[in-house]
């Protein structure tokens, strides 16, 4: 097993968020209930008003910001992403060039067999995988606490923030994920289907079996092993943890499939 990557931070910051809908409706130009008035009735006079009109204060409306372009777009991110999880988090963990790419594409492939290192967006987890045991190797109890860190910061993001941003920005996240090569597919759909099968990762009683083969450990039971990349590492970080990301990723699923339409 390789050093991981917490892509669950990932989907907690941008599915947490995922939850936009286009809404395009005309007003009718007529209604039943529209009459006109018969001539000699008069119009009824406006009312006075109880205070001045020019002491009356304007509402303003708030200025939207344009979206930076894409390919500008990791400044806006990084001050983004800051204010989320906070800049000294920020800073030691995240690859701070090509964000939003990066997460897409590593969400995009947390359902295959293997994350490619050159997309992901986050540093790897410091410190080696930990295993226990003599002739018959487990992981190692204190490995969970590798992870805390980031099941922490996953599990206090507040949900409402973070689909502000994704509303800001969901544009650009649906550009990269175009760029793949997924045409008019919308990533907030892809998203929803990785979520749902993250959710779908087994529970393992007991601990389980490893071997090592070669350079890397592996799951001894081949039905752990043929696992995807993202499910594997839910089991990799400990029940206690998984526990925390899975309500989480419910969470999240709850708030998208509640506003999209």
């Amino acid at each position: 097993m390789k050093k991981a990557t917490p892509w669950i931070l990932l989907l907690v910051i941008v599915g947490g968020v995922a939850a936009w809908y286009f809404s395009i409706q005309e007003p009718p130009q007529t209604h039943p209930s529209v009459v006109a008035l018969p001539p000699e009735v008069k119009a009824v006079p406006e009312p006075k008003a109880v205070y001045p009109v020019e002491q009356i204060e304007p509402v303003e409306e708030p200025v939207v910001e344009p979206l930076p372009p894409f390919e500008d777009s990791d400044s806006a991110m990084i001050e983004a992403l800051a204010e989320l999880v906070g800049p000294e988090f920020l800073d030691r963990h995240f690859v701070l060039q090509q964000i939003i790419s990066r997460i897409v594409a590593t969400i995009d492939s947390l359902d295959s067999r293997q994350v490619a290192p050159l997309v992901m967006p986050l540093q790897a987890v410091p410190g080696k995988f930990m295993v226990a045991g003599g002739e018959t190797l487990n992981i190692h109890p204190e490995n969970d606490l590798r992870y805390a860190p980031y099941v922490r910061i996953s599990a206090a993001v507040e949900t409402q923030r973070l689909v502000d941003l994704y509303v800001r920005y969901y544009p650009l996240f649906q550009e990269a994920y175009e760029s793949l090569g997924h045409g008019d597919v919308y990533f907030n759909d892809r998203l929803v289907e990785v979520i749902d099968h993250l959710m779908a990762t087994p529970e393992v009683m007991g601990d389980p079996v490893l071997v090592k083969p070669e350079a890397v450990y592996l799951f001894a039971d081949e039905d752990l092993e043929n696992l995807s990349a993202g499910q594997k590492l839910l089991i990799r970080i400990g029940s206690a943890n998984a526990a925390v990301i899975k309500r989480k990723l419910q969470e999240i699923r709850d708030a998208i499939t509640r506003q999209a339409l």
